[in-house]
C-alpha cells in the first residue's frame, strides 16, 4: 500500500466474485456520510498474491481525523440514552448482516490479505460470534451486588455506557518467503468494534479495504447520527 494522489487502475478480476459490490467501500464513513479525503490523496490496496489492484481508501488528514473523533463524541449521548434492548437490537442486526454477506466479506479478506478463502470464512464467523455474544450481553446490564470487606456496608456494580474509543489497524507487513499470508492474532480485530456489552462508540483508522469495510459498519452500528 502507498499513499498517492487519486489514480485509476484496472481492478482485480477477483472482485467479480462479489455478489454485492456495495460492500466494497472506498470512502471514509464520518458523521453519517461516506467521503473522500479533501486532499484527494488515497492509499492503494493490492492483492499480495499477484499485485492486482483491489481499490483505494482515503488518506485522511489530521484535521479530518479529528472531525471523525468529534462526530463519534457527539453520537455518544443519544447512543448511551438507548435502552439496553435497543442497543442489543442494533448489534443483532449487524450480526445478521455479517452472516448474510459472509461469502462476500470472506472474498474481500482473501483478496486483500492473500489468505485461503476457508481461513477468511472462519474469521468472519469468529468476528460475528463476538458481535452476537455482546448483542445478548447488552440486555443483561444488571446491577450486581459484591461481597463487602467492611461490616455493615453494601457494595454494588452498575454498568453504564462508556465514552468514545479509538482504534487503529496496522498496515499489512511484507509477506515472508515461507508464507503468502499471515493470520491475525485471535481476539484483536474482532474485539475492536464491540466494547463490552455494546456501550461505546468507536473511531477507527482503517488501513485496508477490509478494515475499512469493517470499521464503517462499526461506526454506523454503534454511533448513529
Amino acid at each position: 500500500m502507498q499513499s498517492s494522489a487519486t489514480t485509476r487502475h484496472k481492478r482485480s478480476a477477483g472482485l467479480n466474485l462479489l455478489k454485492d459490490s456495495r460492500l466494497l467501500k472506498e470512502f471514509a464513513y464520518v458523521d453519517g456520510t461516506w467521503r473522500a479525503s479533501a486532499s484527494g490523496r488515497s492509499i492503494s490496496v493490492t492483492d499480495p498474491g499477484n499485485g492486482d489492484w483491489i481499490g483505494q481508501i482515503p488518506a485522511l488528514t489530521a484535521s479530518e481525523s479529528a472531525e471523525a473523533i468529534a462526530a463519534a463524541e457527539r453520537s455518544f449521548t443519544p447512543w448511551a440514552a438507548l435502552l439496553p434492548q435497543e442497543r442489543a437490537r442494533v448489534l443483532r442486526n449487524w450480526y445478521n448482516e455479517m452472516v448474510a454477506h459472509r461469502e462476500d466479506l470472506a472474498v474481500l479478506m482473501t483478496l486483500e490479505q492473500g489468505k485461503p478463502l476457508s481461513e477468511a470464512r472462519g474469521e468472519i464467523d469468529y468476528a460475528a460470534a463476538f458481535i452476537e455474544f455482546y448483542a445478548e450481553e447488552a440486555k443483561r446490564a444488571n446491577i450486581e451486588t459484591v461481597t463487602s470487606h467492611l461490616a455493615g456496608a453494601a457494595m454494588s456494580v452498575q454498568r453504564q455506557p462508556m465514552p468514545h474509543a479509538a482504534a487503529s489497524a496496522l498496515p499489512r507487513s511484507n509477506c515472508s518467503s515461507s508464507r503468502a499470508w499471515s493470520r491475525p492474532r485471535p481476539g484483536t480485530w474482532p474485539r475492536r468494534p464491540v466494547s463490552p456489552k455494546a456501550r461505546s462508540t468507536v473511531t477507527s483508522n482503517p488501513r485496508t479495504i477490509w478494515s475499512g469495510t469493517f470499521s464503517a459498519t462499526t461506526t454506523s452500528a454503534s454511533a448513529p447520527t
